[in-house]
């Protein structure tokens, strides 16, 4: 039922995308997960809005600068 995982390549951006915020409070010298987040999160957007322009920009007529 459970799979292993496989090996990381970078473990310490591992770690810090594992890492919450809160963590740092008592655990001062240590990295945590927002800037991966916010990344993560800026990425995610353009892939969604790409594929969604790509699919309705024809049944749509939409043009990129409509799009802002």
């Amino acid at each position: 039922m459970t799979k292993k995982l496989p090996e990381f390549k970078n473990p310490e951006l591992l770690k810090q995308a594992l890492t919450h915020r809160s963590f740092l409070n008592e655990n001062s010298g240590e990295e945590d997960n927002e800037s991966l987040e916010f990344l993560g999160d800026a990425v995610l957007g353009f892939l969604v809005g790409e594929l969604l322009y790509r699919r309705y920009k024809e049944e749509y007529d939409l043009k990129p600068k409509e799009l802002t």
